[in-house]
């Protein structure tokens, strides 16, 4: 009895089918947009406390040498010129990096800047 009987499986209908495949995809890409957004806004403020944290390092040193060449430290460090010369090769390598450093996440992403319409297509913000 039980050996010639089949099940048929019951499902919903066609359009509602179809509705939950747009939906699934609309939220893929709801998703996938917001993503893009994070990661942007995560590179966004990395790269502004890189810059913030190198301004800091150069005023740092910069009142570290203005003490050691005209304060009272001057009497004392007999290295005055070695710490000088350390500060301004110091400062010649952080200003390339700083610069090359704030144009390299975009540089990864070259659609980052494009967002997509409703219809699909792509537009450019500038």
């Amino acid at each position: 009895m039980y050996s010639t009987q089949t099940f048929k499986s019951i499902g919903p209908p066609k359009e509602i089918l179809r509705i939950y495949r747009v939906s699934i995809t609309q939220c893929v890409r709801f998703i996938k947009y917001i993503f893009t957004i994070a990661v942007r806004q995560f590179f966004l403020a990395f790269f502004v406390c890189l810059q913030l944290s190198v301004f800091w390092l150069v005023a740092a040193m910069a009142l570290w040498i203005d003490e050691l060449v005209y304060g009272t430290m001057a009497l004392f460090s007999s290295n005055t010129a070695i710490y000088l010369a350390l500060f301004i090769v110091t400062v010649c390598i952080l200003l390339p990096w700083v610069t090359m450093a704030s144009r390299f996440p975009f540089s990864l992403y070259p659609n980052a800047d494009c967002l997509p319409r409703r219809d699909g297509s792509q537009y450019v913000v500038k």
